[in-house]
């Protein structure tokens, strides 16, 4: 049974948990960023319209237009090119942004694929031991009819199991024939008169849900 994540799948998660913080880190810093620039683009804001004022000021008083430039046009000047740096300097995070979100979505894959590889593994071994023990189940069924057979006065109960393999290749003795085949949702042995076989279902169903459990924190 599973009761925990394989060592594959545990690297590849924590790499991708390191990866979402690189990328949280990242984000902070560019809203840090935008943050800033928008501070600035207010200011120039600001001093635009001062001016502007200043110039519908001088209008309306018909004074005469003067030669220097006023004292918040440097200021402005000044504020202009500390905007126009801090957007160019949101540029880095904004790349690093994308390169990190770019492998985050390969991280995500590899994750995908590590639990694709490891839901095959564990199906062809289990599958593999089904069919193995199915064989000796096949065995056992022709000695148990066999018996049944030879002692009829003895009024054994006929067993009624059907095994069927994943692979398309039923494994259905001639004298099960008329039984009916019994189809499951998952690949399990089915055996009507066996006690046993609503145990084995539970813990197969347990198992998946264990393995949907273990996915769902990747």
């Amino acid at each position: 049974m599973v009761s925990q994540i394989p060592p594959k799948i545990q690297f590849v998660i924590q790499a991708l948990t390191k990866q979402r913080q690189r990328h949280t880190e990242i984000v902070a810093a560019l809203q840090a960023a935008e943050s800033e620039v928008s501070k600035a683009g207010q200011r120039v804001s600001q001093l635009r319209a001062h001016i502007a004022q200043r110039e519908a000021d001088l209008a309306a008083s018909g004074a005469k237009i003067p030669l220097e430039p006023f004292p918040e046009d440097a200021e402005l000047a000044r504020a202009e090119r500390e905007q126009r740096i801090l957007a160019l300097r949101m540029n880095a995070p904004r790349e690093q942004l994308k390169a990190s979100g770019a492998e985050m979505e390969r991280l995500k894959g590899s994750v995908d694929k590590a639990w694709l590889e490891f839901g095959r593994e564990g199906y062809e071994s289990a599958l593999s031991a089904l069919e193995a023990e199915a064989v000796k189940l096949q065995e056992l069924l022709l000695a148990v009819a066999v018996f049944g057979a030879a002692f009829p006065s003895l009024r054994l109960p006929t067993p009624a199991v059907v095994v069927e393999s994943v692979r398309s290749e039923a494994i259905r003795p001639g004298f099960m024939a008329p039984e009916p085949l019994i189809h499951t949702s998952d690949p399990v042995w089915v055996a009507k008169n066996n006690p046993q076989n609503s145990e084995a279902y539970a813990a197969l169903r347990a198992t998946k849900e264990e393995i949907d459990r273990l996915k769902a924190g990747d």
